[in-house]
């Protein structure tokens, strides 16, 4: 579960912040995807502002790969 997610990133945050910069950030959005996702989900349609939600996120979290990219970390996602 997403809400897992956030919690297990808490928990091991000295680990994940050597990787992910801006990790509060990712923690705080992380945060605001539980809504849209979970519209998602249950196989609903996200009203426009939800969409731009995920859009953001979206966009936001390919930045943060394309820094850890550039730090030459070795990021794999099963």
């Amino acid at each position: 579960y997403i809400n897992d997610l956030n919690e297990i990133i808490r928990a091991n945050s000295p680990y994940f912040e050597q990787v992910i910069p801006r990790l509060d950030k990712l923690i705080l959005d992380i945060e605001t995807l539980v809504v849209p996702r979970n519209i998602v989900a249950h196989m609903n349609y996200p009203n426009k502002n939800d969409q731009n939600r995920i859009d953001v996120f979206y966009n936001d979290l390919q930045i943060t790969l394309d820094i850890i990219k550039e730090r030459g970390i070795d990021f794999k996602i099963p």
